[in-house]
C-alpha cells in the first residue's frame, strides 16, 4: 500500500504540473480510499491482537481459579475426615454428611458455571 500511495503521490504531482487538475483530484480521491483502506487493515490488527492478549489472559486466571477450586475440595476433603475422626456420635456423622453434601453441589455448581465460561471463552 505505501508504494501504491507513492506512485499516486507522483501522479499527482505530475498531473498538477500538467494541469490536468481533474486527474489529480481523481488520484488524490484514490490515494483516500487507500488510507482509509490501509487504516482499517491496521485497526483490524490491533483489535485482534488485543483480543488474543486478553483471552490468554483470562485463559491464565481461569487455570489459576480453577487449580484454587481444587485447593479448596483437598481442604474441605481434609476437614470432612478431621470431623469425622474428632466425632464419634451421630451428631459428627451428620454434620460430616451436611458438610459432603454442600461440598457436592458447590462443586457442581462451580464446575458447570467454569465450564460456561471456557466453553464461551472458546467461542473467541
Amino acid at each position: 500500500m505505501d508504494r501504491q500511495i507513492q506512485e499516486l503521490d507522483k501522479a499527482i504531482a505530475k498531473a498538477f504540473e500538467t494541469g490536468a487538475s481533474s486527474l489529480a483530484y481523481a488520484l488524490q480521491a484514490d490515494k483516500k480510499e487507500i488510507e482509509r483502506a490501509r487504516q482499517k487493515a491496521r485497526m483490524q490488527q490491533q483489535v485482534q491482537k488485543r483480543t488474543n492478549l486478553i483471552a490468554e489472559e483470562n485463559w491464565q486466571q481461569l487455570q489459576r481459579l480453577n487449580a484454587s477450586f481444587d485447593g479448596w475440595q483437598h481442604t474441605m476433603q481434609k476437614l470432612e475426615r478431621k470431623l469425622d475422626e474428632s466425632f464419634e456420635s451421630r451428631t459428627g456423622e451428620a454434620i460430616v454428611a451436611k458438610l459432603i453434601q454442600e461440598r457436592k453441589y458447590l462443586c457442581q455448581d462451580d464446575a458447570s458455571d467454569f465450564e460456561n465460561v471456557i466453553r464461551s471463552a472458546r467461542m473467541f
